[in-house]
């Protein structure tokens, strides 16, 4: 099985998945089991139907011809594009259900739990676990986008922080638990991959211009050159789009349109009128 490093296991769960792997070799867990708002459900397609941060794979041919199929995809196309209907190597798990008459979803409200499901699932305290809506077992809890100094970061700003509850006190204490582990481990070294052979930095576009196949070589890192004359001072017309532009710039530009909103909710007059709009636009919650 496979885990994203921000989750926090609440729970035993190797059994479960040992129980439904008898009878499919991959589990994958849906981002929703239930409907909800458009809005919402709308940011969720784009990110993928399915999330990879739990995948469950059985040892055998079929787990290992999902495998091979999984990795020759995502060792090119594996980018963070979510106007261009990319999302790393997350989207194309909404493919795998229909490739392969193996793979399961896993319908399981305890297991990759997240603020993007938080809705259809209501966290209580039971003896020394958590239950969600009065009977689950929580077993992985996913803080996809915490950070040890913004504990608000899993959190969308749509969602009322009364409602957070027991989330956010399983946030605080994952928080907490990175954060001591951050003072016990070395800082984050630079990776070896940000740089051509010659310690020049490689820019976005230079990647792009060799997973779009412009540059005709083995060792891409190696041939500087060859990459640079290969990549088009017009990205945009090249390519179609800008390339790296929302993980250069998506945050910042949602996080100020968050500011935004919050301060047309604190006008006098704007703020009466959105409270009223509220009621039928699930977006504006």
């Amino acid at each position: 099985g496979f885990l994203d490093a921000d989750i926090l296991v609440c729970a035993p769960f190797i059994d479960l998945f040992r129980s439904l792997l008898d009878a499919h070799a991959v589990l994958i867990t849906p981002h929703l089991l239930s409907s909800a708002a458009v809005a919402h459900v709308l940011t969720v397609m784009r990110a993928g139907i399915y999330n990879a941060g739990v995948v469950a794979v059985q040892s055998g041919a079929d787990g290992e011809r999902f495998l091979n199929w999984w990795q020759e995809t995502v060792a090119r196309d594996c980018i963070r594009d979510p106007f261009g209907g990319m999302s790393s190597d997350q989207r194309w798990l909404d493919l795998a259900v229909g490739l392969f008459d193996f793979v399961r979803p896993l319908r399981d409200a305890g297991v990759n739990t997240g603020y993007w499901n938080l809705h259809e699932r209501s966290l209580a305290p039971a003896g020394a676990g958590i239950v969600i809506n009065g009977s689950v077992r929580l077993r992985l809890y996913h803080f996809s986008g915490l950070t040890p100094r913004e504990l608000t970061r899993f959190m969308p700003a749509d969602v009322d922080q009364s409602a957070w509850g027991t989330a956010r006190e399983l946030a605080t204490r994952y928080r907490d638990r990175a954060a001591a582990w951050e003072q016990r481990c070395p800082a984050r070294a630079d990776s070896c991959w940000q740089n051509f052979s010659d310690g020049t930095p490689i820019r976005t576009e230079h990647r792009e211009a060799v997973r779009c196949r412009r540059v005709a070589c083995d060792d891409p890192f190696s041939n500087r050159a060859l990459v640079e004359a290969a990549t088009p001072d017009d990205a945009v017309a090249a390519f179609g789009h800008r390339p790296g532009f929302w993980v250069e710039q998506g945050p910042a530009l949602l996080a100020q349109a968050r500011a935004d909103m919050e301060r047309l909710r604190g006008h006098v007059v704007i703020g009466r009128v959105l409270s009223l709009w509220r009621r039928w636009i699930p977006s504006l919650r």
